[in-house]
């Protein structure tokens, strides 16, 4: 690892901002208004970032990290989807300006689940508005922030987003429907392209890229349709939008389910044409855990031909090292940043010790492993770029809330406390 490899952590906005000053609602505040039994302990987004972000950034910048990842709501930006909040703009300016001053890079994404409900109630990703509509809050993004942002990010892990919402109801309106999720699929990548082309348009001195999920299938067993469960769950979860962003081409298998349920895209030959433009600068790659798949031959009702019966959890294995050289081999080698999310334990505070640090000796584990996995990788000719730890302060996990626990800083939800772990001080020393 040269000294330009970035290291470091950040947050989802809709994850630790919650309902700010002037903010519309995101499809997450109004679901948990809606259906707050759905939600861990009816608890909502607690960290209150907007005003506790100065000692948060803080911590990062004690951690030792070169650059620091956020995320801007659009809800909070552009309330309405057309008069800019200038609440907004003055906290994003601050917090992008703090990020600097305390010398990390910042590395912003446009997109982290937070749908605006206006925009849902017309139908979200399944129409052509939505992409009108993104790429004009993209274009206020990039010249509001943009001289002064690192790296920019689209969309974080879109796919999962939609198999949420249209396959395994995890988001909302968690619906049962392959139509709106084929065509929500071919509207992101369309917007995701928009964007792209109106930053290369400014051409602003940095890079754009997305962040995608890559857990790699395994198949349950031997069985040949168990292997081909696997390679579909790998074509549908990272291949498909791997291919549309980094290779410029729409996966033949979104058109083969399209043509098996007879479902009419709604894509014109321009848009066609858009999708073969503008390839993205860099891939961040968000790191969770493998899975391992079984057939699915239930030909009653729709499914994509597999049933996950396991995330696989072992603190050490090949995965992220799999991942890297997957990117290297198969998708030209891209410029990668990998973003961890961790291991996500309950009721790590009942375990802190006589100090109150809670002595999370598995996530230091973890972390070396993940590190270790890095460093192989490079050696391998892997064009791996920095390593991001997301959530290193706990924070609201949508419907989980705060059940699970994923940071190296615990947070106190009574008082609004922020206490180190001790994985915290063994990065912060391996990082010194």
């Amino acid at each position: 690892m040269n000294n330009n490899f970035l290291w470091g952590g950040g947050f989802s906005a809709p994850q630790t901002e919650g309902i700010g000053t002037k903010k519309s609602l995101s499809v997450w505040d109004y679901w948990f208004m809606e259906s707050v039994y759905l939600f861990e302990e009816g608890i909502y987004v607690r960290n209150d970032f907007i005003k506790h972000y100065e000692e948060d950034v803080a911590f990062a910048k004690q951690l030792n990290f070169n650059c620091f990842a956020l995320s801007i709501q659009w809800t909070f930006l552009i309330p309405d989807g057309k008069t800019i909040n200038l609440v907004a703009v003055e906290f994003y300016n601050k917090l992008i300006d703090k990020v600097i001053a305390l010398g990390m890079k910042p590395i912003v994404s446009l997109f982290h689940f937070d749908m605006p409900l206006w925009l849902s109630e017309k139908g979200g990703w399944t129409t052509k508005e939505s992409i009108v509509k993104f790429s004009y809050y993209a274009e206020k993004c990039f010249k509001l922030f943009g001289s002064r942002v690192h790296k920019w990010i689209t969309f974080n892990e879109p796919m999962q987003d939609l198999l949420g919402q249209y396959v395994n109801s995890s988001h909302y309106p968690a619906e049962n429907n392959i139509v709106k999720m084929l065509q929500s699929v071919v509207n992101i990548i369309l917007a995701h392209k928009n964007a792209v082309n109106i930053f290369k348009t400014k051409k602003l001195k940095t890079k754009i890229g997305i962040g995608l999920n890559l857990e790699i299938a395994y198949p349950a067993s031997d069985k040949l349709e168990d292997k081909e469960a696997a390679n579909i769950a790998n074509v549908w979860e990272h291949q498909l939008l791997l291919n549309a962003f980094i290779d410029n081409k729409i996966h033949y298998k979104l058109l083969e389910i399209a043509k098996k349920y007879k479902i009419e895209l709604e894509i014109t030959c321009e848009e066609e044409q858009s999708i073969k433009d503008w390839s993205i600068d860099f891939l961040n790659l968000i790191y969770k855990n493998s899975k391992i798949v079984k057939a699915n031959l239930d030909h009653t009702e729709f499914n994509f031909g597999y049933d996950i019966i396991n995330k696989n959890k072992k603190l050490i294995n090949d995965d992220l090292f799999n991942s890297l050289m997957i990117i290297k081999n198969s998708y030209n080698n891209i410029e990668t940043i990998v973003s961890i999310k961790g291991i996500g334990m309950a009721d790590e505070r009942l375990h802190a010790n006589d100090s109150g640090v809670v002595e999370d000796q598995y996530r230091i584990n973890y972390l070396k492993n993940q590190i270790i996995a890095v460093k192989k990788a490079i050696r391998s000719e892997s064009n791996c770029q920095g390593l991001i730890i997301l959530n290193y302060i706990d924070n609201w996990n949508w419907t989980k809330s705060y059940k699970e626990r994923y940071g190296l800083i615990s947070l106190d939800l009574k008082q609004n406390l922020r206490i180190p772990k001790k994985s915290f001080f063994w990065l912060k020393d391996f990082l010194d």
